[in-house]
């Protein structure tokens, strides 16, 4: 059994993006651009506080991040990246969002905050097999699987299901996080980390989630 640590970008509002800003492919080429080269930039100025994301693959608008989790210290490293991650994506999307609008005078005005990227970050425990593996169903007991195809891996089961559900429900300004992404966060806050120290996390109970007859707890982690 192996734990691992997924994590989530896409592009606010892109649908509308693309209604108003022809050449909009290109944002969206900076957008896995600089996905790509953050991923090494992080972790090169400060290595001993993140740790290296592997792309899972991309989905449209998304990309999926992954990590298989060594220690539990690396949840907290996997905050740290992502949050760095998330601003260095914000302020290049920023930049190059508004220069469009410009040259094809669309009406920025309302947009005064900076947030171009919705995020989620949460984990699974799974057995990794592969097309020749035999099914023992004592050995899949965890109901999640990471399938090794060609080099390839895919994730299934009803906690990448629920990551990705929950992703749904991230905000611009609000990294929607799962439980043990939780804890691991406010061990880091605690240990003064930067730049999580000026990150708060907040709960909201309730909220309606396929699957989920009550309504589900989600929690989400913004800067303060």
């Amino acid at each position: 059994m192996k734990k691992y640590v997924l994590v989530s970008f896409d592009l606010c509002e892109s649908t509308a993006m693309k209604r108003k800003i022809p050449n909009w492919p290109w944002i969206v080429f900076m957008f896995y651009n600089r996905v790509h080269n953050l991923r090494k930039e992080v972790i090169a100025h400060y290595p001993n506080k993140t740790i290296e994301l592997n792309v899972w693959k991309s989905i449209g608008d998304e990309i999926l991040l992954y990590h298989e989790i060594q220690d539990e210290s690396d949840i907290e490293k996997v905050i740290h990246s992502a949050v760095m991650i998330k601003h260095g994506l914000d302020v290049a999307l920023d930049g190059a969002i508004r220069m469009a609008e410009e040259l094809h005078n669309v009406d920025n005005s309302s947009q005064s905050v900076m947030r171009r990227t919705k995020s989620a970050i949460w984990t699974i425990s799974a057995t990794e097999t592969g097309p020749s593996s035999t099914l023992d169903f004592q050995q899949h007991q965890s109901g999640n699987i990471v399938c090794k195809i060609d080099g390839r891996l895919d994730y299934i089961g009803p906690d990448v299901d629920f990551g990705f559900r929950i992703s749904g429900k991230s905000e611009a300004n609000k990294i929607v996080v799962s439980d043990d992404v939780l804890q691991a966060f406010r061990c880091a806050k605690l240990s003064g980390i930067e730049p999580l120290s000026r990150y708060s996390a907040s709960t909201m109970e309730g909220v309606p989630l396929k699957g989920i007859t009550d309504g589900a707890t989600l929690h989400f982690l913004h800067e303060e």
